[in-house]
């Protein structure tokens, strides 16, 4: 009769138990590298189709591009010209005391071109009373909410207009400069 040596053939069946543990722990790593690196192959050869580049120009062919002007911005004597008509008493705008929404239409012209926003600000202490939301053209706002009521007076002050960057960037011009315009605020 053979005797086995259990003890022999438990440690080798062990050992071989482990060896193969070790090899599918390193075919493991090689796929997991593989998928990893696969990807990340396709990732970035989506992202070069999505956003593909273009050579930066030299400065040579950008002093020789022309730049396209579809239309002038409005110059500030012909927005001025605006503002005048859509304040109605350009020189002096009636409140009541302790009011804080008033009457005031205020517009940008359809021919504008640019987004704009108003500002109304009291010149003696520099308080912005009101600040309109962006109006794109042919947009107007008729009344205006006060920060706060004016009491019985007589008040100096300015509005703001803000031009704004056109959505439509390709075709317009850079926007004018901002423009302030000086009128009275009277409070009965």
């Amino acid at each position: 009769m053979m005797m086995f040596d259990y003890k022999e053939i438990a440690q080798k069946a062990l050992v071989r138990a482990e060896e193969i543990k070790t090899k599918r722990r390193r075919e493991r790593r090689f796929l997991v590298i593989g998928m990893s690196a696969a990807v990340l192959a396709v990732a970035l050869i989506f992202v070069s189709m999505t956003y593909p580049t273009t050579p930066d120009p030299t400065i040579q062919e950008l002093e020789n591009t022309p730049i396209p002007m579809a239309q002038s911005p409005p110059s500030v004597s012909e927005f001025e010209l605006t503002v005048s008509s859509f304040l109605p008493g350009y020189d002096n705008i009636q409140i009541p005391s302790g009011a804080k929404e008033a009457y005031l239409p205020l517009v940008n012209p359809e021919g504008s071109g640019y987004p704009i926003s108003f500002e109304i600000i009291l010149t003696e202490s520099n308080e912005s009373l009101f600040i309109s939301p962006t109006l794109p053209p042919s947009m107007s706002i008729d009344k205006v909410t006060l920060s706060r009521p004016l009491e019985k007076g007589t008040y100096q002050a300015l509005l703001a207009v803000t031009f704004y960057e056109s959505a439509d960037n390709q075709t317009n011009p850079p926007p004018p400069e901002n423009a302030l315009f000086r009128f009275t605020v009277s409070v009965y």
